[in-house]
């Protein structure tokens, strides 16, 4: 694909990023770049990407898709601007954390996710997500899940993303009118609840699991 073919949809792309239409625009760039990966133009509509990436899928999948950016295009223009924005995220999360500790932060205007913590146990990994995985195919939701490890003791399986609080906590009482933790996984300590982005990037930092469960006990019921 010639570089102004490319140029012409990146200004597209770009103007679909502007008015928050991320999906739409990852379309275009994604087969832009699978059409053309090695133009000289390539790693401006790469770098956009990224952006939108970070705009749907938060501070870590940002970071991450911005460290393989900068393996791929050691040489592009946009190199320092893509470590600039790398070391903008990284700085943010490490002030939220220094400015809230364990002390978490009531602002719900914001994207959530829903978050199960389990004991770290495979043949758990795998039940509970599977069980989550079905509940979300038979709605047709759309959702997506993936599993972190909390600590050397703690797991989670992450749902993402709702709108906002009250999207996120009516997704979390059906979770849990489907699948009884208590009853079917008796003996372990398994716990659910709501949380947004910002709340997320702490308590991953924290691990304090009885921190947050106070804050939501406290703002979600």
């Amino acid at each position: 694909m010639e570089t102004a073919k490319l140029k012409k949809l990146y200004t597209k792309a770009y103007n679909l990023y502007d008015q928050g239409e991320y999906s739409k625009s990852r379309f275009i760039l994604d087969s832009a770049l699978t059409a053309s990966p090695d133009n000289v133009f390539s790693d401006n509509l790469a770098l956009l990407n990224v952006l939108n990436i970070g705009k749907q899928e938060g501070q870590y999948k940002y970071q991450y898709e911005l460290n393989n950016f900068l393996k791929t295009y050691p040489e592009s223009d946009l190199f320092k601007y893509a470590q600039s924005l790398l070391k903008a995220s990284e700085d943010y999360q490490i002030n939220l954390y220094n400015s809230a500790k364990a002390r978490f932060v009531e602002y719900f205007k914001q994207k959530h996710y829903i978050v199960i913590v389990y004991p770290n146990k495979d043949e758990l990994s795998q039940s509970i997500t599977g069980e989550v995985d079905a509940v979300i195919d038979s709605k047709n939701f759309g959702f997506t899940t993936g599993n972190l490890i909390l600590d050397e003791n703690h797991a989670l399986v992450l749902i993402n993303e709702f709108p906002g609080k009250d999207t996120a906590n009516n997704f979390l009482k059906l979770i849990q009118s489907q699948i009884n933790f208590g009853e079917k996984y008796k003996g372990e300590k398994i716990y659910s609840f709501a949380i947004t982005e910002d709340n997320f990037n702490i308590f991953y930092q924290t691990r304090d699991i009885n921190a947050y469960l106070n804050f939501f006990e406290k703002h979600y019921n």
